[in-house]
């Protein structure tokens, strides 16, 4: 069972990787922004070839079963994105209310002209 896990993992990991090359290559994607995500699959195709890793990183972390640590990986690495995605979100909030202002200013001297 553990090692469809593994399996499954390397070719959604390939998979992904692809995808995201397809995107960037249509510009539909910013490097940038794919970085994380070609980084992401990296990883995990390295996890899914060796997995002595991340039984290595259960016996670290006190956890049993191999999957679980997986799960428990991909979770953090989610959060972690969540949080980075709505702080770049929150920023560019900022930026849309200040540009809001900058115009509606601009129309204003513009209309007493």
């Amino acid at each position: 069972m553990e090692n469809r896990i593994y399996i499954f993992l390397l070719l959604g990991s390939i998979l992904t990787f692809i995808y995201i090359i397809k995107k960037i290559i249509n510009h539909k994607m910013q490097i940038r922004d794919a970085v994380q995500w070609i980084l992401w699959t990296f990883f995990l195709i390295v996890i899914s070839i060796f997995p002595k890793i991340i039984t290595f990183f259960s016996y670290i972390l006190g956890i049993q079963d191999n999957v679980h640590t997986i799960f428990l990986i991909v979770i953090a690495y989610l959060y972690i994105m969540l949080f980075l995605h709505s702080s770049k979100i929150s920023k560019q909030s900022e930026k849309i209310k200040e540009l809001t202002q900058e115009l509606a200013l601009f129309k204003k001297e513009n209309a007493e002209k």
